[in-house]
């Protein structure tokens, strides 16, 4: 159990491409998510869509959106309000 819990995955670090942010609120203030893209995050893949509603209908795990998600972290409004969080979230391709 130790083992497992001080062992880390696999991973790559890579420099995700600007894209946009979506603002919403929670119970506890203002949330942030940015939306980056990367070409080193590898696409999904490419089903039709009733492919996709078939693998959905089945409950079928092998139909994944490749991302990566940051840590959320504390950050201060333009107004120097804190905001509940912000999260990094990176996917592949363009915005």
């Amino acid at each position: 159990l130790q083992q497992a819990q001080t062992t880390r995955p696999e991973s790559t670090q890579i420099q995700p491409q600007p894209g946009f942010c979506i603002k919403t609120n929670s119970s506890e203030g203002k949330v942030f998510i940015n939306i980056c893209h990367s070409s080193s995050i590898p696409p999904p893949a490419d089903v039709t869509e009733e492919e996709l509603l078939q693998m959905l209908e089945e409950d079928q795990a092998g139909f994944r959106i490749p991302m990566s998600l940051g840590e959320p972290h504390a950050e201060l409004d333009a107004k120097q309000r804190f905001l509940a969080g912000a999260r990094d979230h990176h996917r592949q391709g363009g915005p």
